[in-house]
């Protein structure tokens, strides 16, 4: 869960060196010229040195998240990993590139994904002191009931305990917007999902 790949993956050149040569064939006696290219393979008058082509890694975007959220609806377990694809490739871009990837606000996917999204900006902005977007302070992404994200990671199962947990830890900017998780939820190399069981904490 690196970041996405643009879809289809794009490529760019990073080496693509045509070396122009007005010598004979390099089976002919060339040395001066041919120990500059020894690798390349002749092409008529020219030599084709290298041709790398390279995938180009694009870090998600809260604007994408929200988009890929969508795309998952009723599968939660998809839908955090697209959280923690867009946590662990943040954390290793520039800040101009980091402020970047939270500027532009997503569209509505529903009223709990909303607040989280905007909690979501503004815990990583807080942490890397980044300016807050303004699109995270929408009262409209706020919620009147409280979401608390482990009951849509253990369905059927009783979370009182971890709810209370959650409840006591969770970060301010999530919250105060109606939205409750552990701290530890958003540990990139740590859980699929929040407070996932421990046979498959650990991609």
């Amino acid at each position: 869960h690196t970041g996405r790949w643009a879809s289809p993956p794009p490529l760019v050149v990073a080496a693509d060196v045509v070396a122009s040569r007005n010598t004979p064939h390099p089976d002919e006696s060339d040395t001066a010229t041919s120990d500059k290219v020894p690798t390349g393979l002749p092409v008529g008058n020219c030599l084709v040195e290298r041709r790398l082509l390279v995938p180009v890694y694009e870090p998600l975007s809260i604007e994408k998240i929200g988009v890929y959220l969508r795309d998952g609806m009723g599968d939660f377990p998809r839908q955090w990993r697209y959280v923690l694809e867009f946590l662990e490739g943040f954390r290793h871009q520039t800040p101009a590139i980091q402020r970047q990837l939270i500027v532009t606000e997503p569209s509505a996917v529903d009223a709990r994904w909303d607040a989280f999204l905007a909690g979501l900006a503004v815990f990583v902005a807080e942490r890397q002191n980044l300016p807050v977007p303004a699109w995270a302070d929408d009262p409209n992404r706020r919620l009147t009931t409280r979401w608390f994200l482990i009951e849509d990671s253990m369905p059927n199962r009783e979370t009182q305990l971890l709810r209370d947990f959650a409840e006591a830890t969770c970060p301010e900017p999530f919250r105060t917007r109606g939205v409750y998780l552990e701290p530890d939820d958003l540990h990139v190399a740590g859980r699929h999902t929040p407070r996932e069981c421990d046979a498959h904490r650990r991609f």
